[in-house]
């Protein structure tokens, strides 16, 4: 197993363990650690540990007697992740991977000259000011008008909250600043919650007191730690805990019954690693995030981060109309009873009927969310396949050129924008280009065009659950496999791009060619499986008779590919025709379709959602889209708002998309500086080559572009991933 390092502790440790900061193509291949090396390693060294539930807890070989005793730590103030290796020190803010941390002991057993005192951890430090900060700028709940008060109570379903547990969880109001369109700002009376990293205000959560429909979240400080609400309440003696989705969830829960409460900063769509170890003092935790099918996806997910063995599910037998605690608590529930009646997460690989009669009988009834996610822009492709399911493998196809890119891209975008966690793999193209696309694609213009408009999309872009690989070109398996998995554990990722396979596996002989393509293919649908994550590949065809359709057997390869697929979809290019997705295999109801693709340049994107549709061009589809209902957007509407009509509104998108950018410092800002200057090159370079009639001439070279290497900044801890966020 490997593990991409490109940045260390400081500038200091870099010099005394002689590591370099890296970049895209000289990275550092380095193993990674698992709980049985880890805790070898500690052995060897002599430390005085506890295992823990989800880490190995340690004295701190930094922080000194003062440091503890201020900050109420009297030993194992260091905790190292059992799956990553990760490790931080809160008294002393020391944070680092277990490769950094391992090689400082080293080199300082050694009497090596090193630094004494490891690099701060200036995110924490940061978070926790500019969180102090803007608390000082909100209200006490008592303090707050009335007329707040009163819009606050009636929104969140709340009116069974009463105002002394909201004082008691510490709930503040304060007037948020919310941008719009062309950068305007707008003031809103919101909601202020404290989220705590052990005993300080790391991060606020603001939401809007407005209309559900328009209600907007976002945190402040944008970037920075993670920590739980209702923190302020936990006693070190707790040994039981409830956690749940929301904070009015976690005060419904405590108010009735007077157990500690706590709430997820992002829901049920990601449990951070950085949270594990101020959960470490539970010996039970009660897990109520829902009724639904995602909420219990999100539990199973959740417990085997946080030990399963310690974990139990909220559920409700025949009342599956309760959406969670503060719905159970106004329905006249009684929520101690129904805590305690809590079961416990099974992990035996044997079960009985007793065991899965309650989640049958779940998906009977949820039979629309069971399908999956749904595709807005793709209402035919949902009709056929009838969501975006997860632990399931598509294999899509199409002749060179045909747009397997732009489609997939579209694709992505589409369930990424209703909350949907993607990590894009691109070994064709370079991320800042897929990235330019895809800035096309949400917007519904050519920013090329309209650079004044960049800042305020690229905004909107950055609130996405969106990941890159670092990859370009031939890669081995296992390494991507690797970061896959790394992916799946730190940010709960749900769906996985692998853009194309062919240049994935490189250009090996004929016989080692199908048998890598083999190998990866059964890797992909083991992962699928094993981390209940869709995966989406592509994968070129075989070379064909261009007047005829590309049929399963089309796609290149040996027939691995097809057999190990849930789904198949073909782009279907023949001449003198319009481009249409035949859904070729659909192993999840059998329904089987085509659906007409319409190219829009302005914007990049192949679903026709932008384009401005005649009623001529509709009716000369209509032969081959018979099978699908197809909406377009209204042809009178303009441009501008039909853009904005994507803006997302749903709360835990916004959530989660703006938490994501909090998990560790990232280097996404040379690649939003990378896109804008390619924006600004294309432009110029246009201008140089126009004749005088303004006509563009072919272009011969491309020195004049700028070095699309990612450059890592230092304190970046496993940028292998890159997200579409800025720091």
């Amino acid at each position: 197993m490997y593990i991409y390092k490109v940045a260390q502790w400081s500038k200091r440790i870099l010099k005394s363990v002689n590591y370099n900061l890296l970049t895209t193509r000289q990275l550092t291949v380095l193993r990674s650690p698992n709980a049985a090396s880890i805790k070898t390693y500690l052995d060897e060294k002599q430390f005085v540990y506890r295992e823990g539930h989800t880490s190995f807890m340690i004295d701190c070989p930094i922080c000194d007697k003062t440091v503890k005793e201020k900050n109420g730590v009297v030993g194992y103030g260091v905790h190292v992740n059992k799956t990553t290796g990760s490790v931080v020190c809160q008294p002393c803010k020391m944070s680092g991977s277990w490769t950094d941390f391992s090689s400082w002991i080293d080199n300082r057993s050694q009497s090596k000259p090193v630094t004494s005192q490891p690099p701060t951890n200036y995110k924490l430090l940061n978070s926790v000011s500019a969180a102090e900060k803007f608390w000082s700028q909100t209200l006490p709940w008592k303090m707050s008008l009335v007329s707040v008060m009163n819009r606050a109570m009636k929104l969140f379903g709340s009116n069974k909250i009463s105002s002394e547990t909201l004082e008691k969880f510490n709930v503040h109001t304060v007037v948020g600043k919310f941008t719009i369109a062309n950068n305007q700002e707008i003031d809103q009376q919101c909601l202020a919650y404290p989220f705590y990293n052990d005993k300080n205000i790391a991060r606020v959560k603001v939401e809007s007191t407005i209309e559900q429909a328009n209600r907007k979240t976002y945190f402040e400080p944008r970037h920075g730690l993670h920590g739980l609400f209702g923190w302020n309440l936990i006693k070190e003696s707790d040994k039981e805990v409830v956690l749940t989705a929301s904070e009015f969830d976690a005060m419904a829960v405590h108010q009735a019954t007077e157990m500690p409460a706590l709430s997820l900063p992002n829901g049920c769509l990601n449990l951070s690693p950085e949270l594990l170890p101020q959960l470490e003092q539970f010996e039970k935790i009660i897990l109520w995030l829902g009724n639904d099918p995602q909420s219990k996806q999100a539990t199973n997910q959740f417990a085997k981060k946080l030990n399963m063995k310690r974990c139990y599910a909220v559920t409700f037998h025949n009342e599956l109309d309760i959406k969670n605690a503060v719905h159970a608590l106004s329905e006249g529930y009684n929520l101690k009873e129904t805590i305690e009646s809590a079961r416990p997460i099974a992990h035996n690989k044997i079960m009985t009927f007793p065991e899965l009669r309650d989640d049958v009988y779940s998906d009977y009834l949820n039979a629309e969310k069971v399908a999956g996610v749904k595709w807005q822009r793709f209402p035919g492709l949902t009709k056929t396949l009838k969501g975006h399911r997860p632990g399931e493998v598509t294999i899509l196809t199409g002749p060179t050129g045909s747009g397997k890119t732009t489609l997939v891209s579209e694709m992505s975008l589409d369930l990424c924008q209703q909350g949907v966690t993607t990590l894009w793999g691109s070994f064709e193209i370079k991320n800042v280009r897929l990235v330019k696309t895809l800035l096309n694609q949400l917007s519904g213009i050519k920013l090329e065009k309209s650079l004044s408009q960049y800042p305020y999309w690229a905004d909107q872009f950055e609130q996405l659950p969106l990941y890159f690989m670092n990859f370009y070109g031939t890669v081995d398996i296992d390494t991507v496999i690797e970061v896959m998995t790394h992916a799946a554990y730190i940010y709960d990722i749900q769906h996985v791009v692998i853009d194309n396979l062919q240049f994935m596996i490189g250009s090996a002989g004929i016989d080692d060619k199908y048998s890598l393509q083999n190998k990866a293919i059964a890797e992909f649908r083991k992962f699928a499986f094993m981390k209940n994550v869709h995966v989406t590949i592509v994968i070129h065809p075989r070379k064909e008779d261009s007047h005829v359709e590309l049929q399963t057997a089309s796609i290149s390869g040996s027939a691995k590919a097809s057999q190990e697929a849930d789904n198949i979809l073909i782009l279907q290019k023949l001449p003198k025709q319009p481009k249409y997705l035949q859904v070729a295999k659909n192993r999840f109801d059998g329904d089987l379709g085509r659906m007409i693709l319409d190219f829009h340049k302005e914007s990049s994107t192949i679903s026709g959602y932008f384009k401005k549709r005649s009623s001529t061009s509709e009716q000369d589809s209509s032969n081959i889209s018979q099978n699908f209902d197809r909406k377009s957007p209204n042809s009178e509407q303009d441009l501008s708002s039909t853009s904005q009509s994507f803006r997302r509104s749903s709360i835990s998108e916004q959530e989660f998309s703006s938490n994501i950018s909090q998990n560790f410092n990232r280097t996404s800002s040379n690649l939003e500086q990378e896109v804008e200057n390619e924006y600004v090159d294309d432009i110029k370079l246009k201008s140089k080559h126009s004749t005088g009639d303004g006509a563009i001439k072919p272009l011969t070279s491309l020195k004049h572009r700028k070095s699309q290497f990612w450059k890592p900044k230092p304190f970046t801890h496993f940028s292998k991933l890159k997200t579409s966020t800025k720091k």
